[in-house]
């Protein structure tokens, strides 16, 4: 942790250096420009004691010779020349002193970004190597004490071959969601989509668990036309309802609903289920990450990765999704896509 953080304030000295060093090369620039330019100005106006104007420019203008009648003149340009160096290296030095912090500042602005996304890759592939790890270290386990077994009835081995197919399911499963969550694709082809026909499908998907826990599902959802990708809304439905099934309490109800305003298709999914706490709330859809309470739901199986590839997929198609709960009393997730005929 201490070479990481040392190693950040690395990287911000070098990019604060780098941004100084061009503000100030492009000051003293600046500086040099104005005072060749000031002092062709001030030889310019000096004139010859015959009327005659001589003009001098370059490195002349450094070592001009003014004749003696023109003491006056001199001594005008002597102090003009040393009060124009005096204010262009007050410059400098204040592009120098001012130019530090803000230099600082915008490298800072400049690698927050890249810091973030670099913290975030480096958890999701330490959550991602963590996850993986415990299916794969079951599965050795559970192969090996078959293996040694020399009295291993047929009946046990069925069971460790069903348990090992399990464990390669839950594998497949979690590597199709890694691999959906690193899908860096982000224009797809939109079309218009029915929110009706959508939530029937995800419904169908979902009939055999919602039954199991003998929990009903209310379709309130009106005919209203989006514009996105049938499938991705299809699997945002599904996620939403899978969710309020796994987390409802039997015999509970699980409304699914919609409407729109002015430019947008509106589809909820409402559950009567143990709800999420307000401190939860802003990291659901963060990968990998599950409350405490739902760690613990007895045969619940879940990576925290659900809601993830539902925000991305919604991200892609334009969306919004957002919740709204309260511990104990459920959750509604909202669902908001453009509208087709805008």
């Amino acid at each position: 942790m201490r070479q990481w953080i040392r190693k950040r304030s690395r990287s911000t000295i070098r990019l604060t250096a780098t941004y100084l060093a061009i503000i100030v090369g492009v000051s003293l620039a600046y500086s040099v420009v104005m005072y060749r330019v000031t002092m062709r100005e001030i030889v310019l106006q000096l004139h010859e004691p015959n009327g005659t104007q001589k003009t001098i420019v370059g490195a002349d203008a450094h070592n001009f010779e003014f004749p003696p009648d023109a003491s006056m003149a001199r001594a005008d340009s002597i102090k003009g020349k040393s009060t124009l160096r005096q204010n262009l290296i007050i410059l400098n030095v204040g592009v120098i002193i001012l130019g530090g912090p803000f230099c600082y500042f915008l490298a800072r602005r400049t690698l927050r970004p890249i810091e973030d996304a670099i913290d975030s890759q480096t958890r999701f592939s330490s959550d991602a190597a963590h996850e993986l790890r415990t299916p794969v270290a079951a599965l050795r386990v559970r192969n090996e004490v078959a293996l040694r077994n020399p009295r291993l009835s047929l009946k046990q081995a069925k069971q460790t071959i069903k348990d090992s197919i399990d464990q390669a399911i839950r594998l497949e499963k979690l590597s199709e969601a890694l691999l959906q969550l690193s899908d860096d694709s982000k224009d797809k082809p939109k079309s218009e989509v029915h929110l009706e026909d959508v939530a029937n499908k995800a419904m169908n998907l979902h009939i055999l668990p919602a039954q199991a826990k003998q929990i009903s599902i209310s379709d309130e959802v009106p005919n209203v036309s989006v514009l996105g990708d049938q499938q991705d809304i299809v699997q945002v439905i599904s996620i939403l309802l899978d969710n309020a099934i796994k987390y409802s309490p039997a015999g509970s109800k699980v409304v699914i609903g919609g409407g729109k305003d002015l430019k947008t298709g509106i589809i909820y999914v409402a559950d009567a289920g143990q709800g999420i706490r307000a401190s939860d709330v802003p990291r659901i859809f963060d990968r990998f990450y599950r409350a405490d309470h739902a760690r613990t739901t007895d045969g619940t199986l879940s990576y925290g990765l659900g809601l993830s590839i539902a925000q991305k997929i919604v991200s892609q198609n334009k969306g919004t999704l957002h919740v709204h709960s309260r511990l104990g009393r459920g959750s509604t997730f909202t669902l908001r896509l453009p509208l087709s005929n805008i």
